[in-house]
């Protein structure tokens, strides 16, 4: 009697299952799918680096001095939303087999002008000039991406000379324009309403626009037509060109997305920094490299993504907040990433060799 009435509660159940809308029992599929058990482990065993990330948090709960403190633990989650946010832009252009080395000139640039303008300019104090400032950081980010995409789409230059050369010249720019607003080499004074984009009396503010940011990031990347012309674009961009997929618009796309990104980037670390600073994201650079190649983005182009550039940022980050938290000078922790690139480089070398010579033998 018992099996028998769970037999039909259980054919009962499914009926009421049948009877909700699909969309809902997809989602109900997708939620079960996610969190299978075996789903998990194979998700686990197959990203390497979230075993590390794993690991490290394990080690330095147990061994390192305040490091599970909640005062570690906020500046450390406030850290990886600063870099998060212009590593996915840059992973964009990553993915097409390119770089972009102004994004943290684009940091500075944008920086030291949204500070006028909060701070020195007739709107200061107001506002109007904290909604005016972000739309022209963003606008700025958004002039250097384009002019990065047009020299390599329309001049075909390569993106490591033009990228690099925009970089010194913008940053260059933040500093002369620095210097004529101001005798200081950072611009003070902005509105207290401003900082709560960095998270100032406003802890989860900048969590949620990062956390924002990714999800756009991830959509693109993974449930869009453009997305699939990114990576189709990075492996091989001739055969696109042949197939019709505009790879010139795909190319200009990503250099533009990666300066709106640097752009965004620079809001919020202007905010959190609670003033314009000419010298913003100069040592960045290499923790956006070592976040998305340690993350498992090709530096060939063609795979990759921003859950891969999520890993990574999160490894750097808590890997330079134990170095500091155990008192290890900045030239160790230089070279302990510089290894780690090397060996990240490396592998991803190998890989691409194996896919060519599996390519080749088929």
């Amino acid at each position: 009697m018992f099996l028998q009435s769970v037999r039909r509660r259980s054919r009962a159940a499914r009926r009421r299952a049948d009877e909700y809308p699909p969309e809902v029992r997809r989602m109900v599929m997708s939620l079960k799918e996610t969190f299978d058990k075996k789903r998990v482990a194979g998700r686990l065993l197959g990203s390497p680096i979230l075993l590390v990330i794993i690991a490290m948090a394990v080690l330095s709960t147990a061994f390192v001095p305040n490091f599970a403190t909640l005062y570690n633990l906020k500046n450390l989650l406030l850290q990886t939303c600063d870099l998060l946010i212009i590593s996915l832009g840059v992973t964009f252009t990553v993915l097409n087999g390119g770089l972009d080395f102004s994004s943290t000139s684009v940091l500075a640039l944008s920086s030291v002008v949204g500070a006028y303008i909060m701070a020195l300019s007739p709107l200061k104090g107001t506002g109007l000039s904290i909604l005016l400032a972000i739309v022209v950081m963003v606008a700025i980010g958004a002039a250097v991406g384009a002019i990065n995409g047009f020299s390599v789409v329309k001049l075909k230059m390569p993106s490591f000379i033009v990228t690099l050369s925009t970089q010194l010249f913008f940053s260059g720019m933040a500093i002369y324009f620095t210097s004529k607003v101001t005798d200081k080499a950072s611009i003070m004074g902005l509105p207290s309403a401003f900082y709560r984009i960095g998270g100032e009396k406003a802890f989860f503010l900048p969590i949620v626009i990062a956390a924002a940011v990714f999800l756009v990031s991830h959509w693109l990347m993974t449930r869009t037509i453009f997305g699939r012309h990114v990576l189709l674009v990075g492996t091989n961009p001739k055969s696109c060109h042949i197939s019709g997929i505009n790879v010139k618009r795909v190319v200009f796309l990503l250099f533009l997305l990666s300066g709106i990104y640097a752009g965004a980037a620079s809001v919020v670390l202007t905010a959190r920094n609670q003033a314009g600073i000419s010298s913003l994201g100069d040592k960045m650079f290499i923790d956006i490299m070592s976040s998305i190649i340690i993350g498992g983005t090709s530096i060939f182009g063609g795979s990759g993504g921003a859950k891969h550039t999520l890993y990574g940022v999160i490894f750097i980050t808590m890997l330079s907040n134990v170095m500091n938290l155990l008192g290890m000078d900045w030239y160790v922790l230089s070279l302990v990433k510089g290894f780690i690139v090397i060996i990240a480089a490396l592998a991803d070398i190998l890989s691409n060799r194996r896919k060519n010579y599996a390519a080749a033998a088929a």
